[in-house]
């Protein structure tokens, strides 16, 4: 008598979804993570989590399931990173999903009160490459108006206005890399005036 054992092969689990929000940002950035599994043998399964993309999960979810998803992680660097998940069963199969996380650094420049007396100005110098964004706001904490703020490496103006009493969350793209200078004039003859300004780069990876 001759008895067959047929032993069943096992499947792998699946990753339906894999999907983090926001997926780009400057840091600090905080990032939540969703997903959607399934095991074909329905099988216990394990999500492990390698959110920076260094090879080490920084979580593992046991008995994880579709309906327990949700994981946050906060990137303090910015960098382009693949976030992970990792899926086992609990007969040794496993798969993984990749995704894309693009994180900005914040650069800051300065964040200061600057006085300017007549019929002079004030020039704060940056290095700053090509694709950065240079976000600045300024107003006046004494005196009547701003007489001209500009941006400039001495051939270019990315931004000038004048005669303005605040300017908030303006936003110029650095064109190619120099040294940059934010320039705060003031244009009264007899009359100091004081300045908040307050600049920052962000640098996308």
């Amino acid at each position: 008598i001759t008895i067959s054992v047929y032993q069943q092969q096992n499947n792998p689990p699946q990753i339906l979804s894999w999907s983090a929000n926001p997926t780009m940002g400057c840091s600090p950035l905080d990032v939540s993570y969703s997903w959607a599994i399934q095991d074909p043998d329905n099988d216990n399964m394990v999500c492990e989590i390698d959110a920076d993309g260094d090879g080490t999960p920084e979580t593992t979810i046991p008995n994880c399931t579709s309906q327990n998803n949700g994981y946050s992680f906060t990137f303090n660097s910015g960098g382009s990173y693949t976030s992970r998940l990792i899926v086992k069963d609990s007969k040794g199969d496993s798969t993984y999903k990749d995704l894309s996380i693009a994180v900005c650094d914040v650069i800051n420049i300065v964040d200061q009160d600057v006085n300017v007396g007549p019929s002079s100005s004030y020039e704060i110098s940056f290095y700053a490459y090509t694709g950065d964004t240079l976000i600045f706001s300024a107003w006046v904490v004494s005196g009547n108006d701003i007489s001209y703020l500009k941006v400039t490496d001495g051939s270019t103006t990315l931004y000038y206005n004048e005669a303005f009493t605040g300017v908030y969350n303006q936003k110029v793209r650095i064109p190619y890399t120099n040294t940059w200078k934010i320039i705060l004039g003031n244009t009264a003859v007899w009359n100091s005036k004081t300045y908040h300004i307050t600049a920052y780069l962000h640098r996308w990876p």
